[in-house]
């Protein structure tokens, strides 16, 4: 997986331009474990159908999340128009 300009978020955009479900699955993984700050071994343990403050995420953390995902996204939007 090629890394974004941030160097957390995958950059995508090789098969068309839409991330593959294990693609986004690893993004929101990567984004999790950065705000939550979890080791290698506790992100590992995440569940798909946990919500966010099951691993200690409250709505100032969720807020954190936010700028990594929009500069994904925005990373997306360049790839896509070139």
């Amino acid at each position: 997986m090629q890394r974004c300009g941030c160097g957390l978020l995958p950059r995508v955009g090789a098969h068309g331009g839409t991330p593959k479900p294990d693609e986004a699955r690893a993004l929101l993984r990567a984004i999790w474990r950065h705000v939550l700050q979890l080791s290698a071994d506790e992100a590992a343990t995440l569940q798909d159908d946990a919500p966010f403050a099951a691993y200690g995420g409250d709505s100032l953390l969720a807020v954190q999340a936010l700028p990594p995902y929009l500069l994904w996204l925005y990373s997306l939007h360049l790839q896509l128009l070139h």
